[in-house]
């Protein structure tokens, strides 16, 4: 019996992977044969079935989050515009966003029953930071990704980086666009800028 492997990320950068899932009537007789005198295989088939068939529908599994390594994680120490922070503060998950100044001025955000999305805008680029504590189920992160030192996981499409890591159960998505030069300009060409902002995520709102 295959499994299927549990990622977290968010759902703008994987929704592209497609699997497809055993339903031949063989193979469905098989199961059904290899089953049937085992209740605990029983079970875990139904249970794999159930699993795989959420996944086809694309039905998101809500994951635990662990509030005291929230609690515990350094405050944002920059002021967010009103309406943002207002908004940010209501969100059902902890908030994190980039200590980053220059960035912090110009932040536009919008709050879902699971997740959270923040655009902030500076000197020729825009950033776009993203939560979600809901995961989909996805094969892999492709071939044009590749692991960096503090489970970061970073692709580039179409001039944009996407920066993928995980933090107390909740899957994080920073997106790097730069306005002009996008070939040339070192913060989209290079990791350092937005490995950067990564490791200067602060909490910036939520709650339980």
């Amino acid at each position: 019996m295959r499994r299927l492997g549990l990622a977290l990320a968010a759902v703008a950068m994987f929704g592209c992977h497609e699997m497809t899932a055993p339903d031949s009537d063989a193979d469905s007789r098989q199961q059904a044969l290899e089953t049937a005198n085992s209740p605990a295989k029983s079970e875990a088939h139904k249970i794999e079935v159930a699993e795989k068939k959420a996944w086809k529908e694309g039905q998101p599994v809500e994951q635990q989050i662990d509030w005291a390594a929230a609690d515990a994680w350094p405050t944002l120490s920059v002021e967010l515009p009103k309406e943002a922070a207002t908004k940010l503060d209501r969100a059902s998950l902890p908030v994190l966003l980039p200590n980053e100044p220059a960035l912090l001025n110009n932040v536009f955000a919008t709050v879902g029953d699971t997740w959270y999305s923040a655009r902030l805008r500076g000197e020729g680029l825009t950033v776009n930071v993203q939560g979600n504590r809901a995961a989909f189920r996805h094969p892999s992160f492709g071939p044009d990704v590749k692991a960096k030192a503090g489970d970061f996981h970073i692709a580039r499409s179409h001039h944009i980086v996407t920066l993928s890591t995980t933090y107390f159960g909740v899957s994080y998505v920073i997106d790097v666009e730069c306005a002009e030069l996008p070939d040339t300009d070192k913060r989209c060409t290079e990791d350092a800028f937005v490995t950067g902002l990564a490791e200067k995520l602060q909490r910036a709102g939520g709650q339980q």
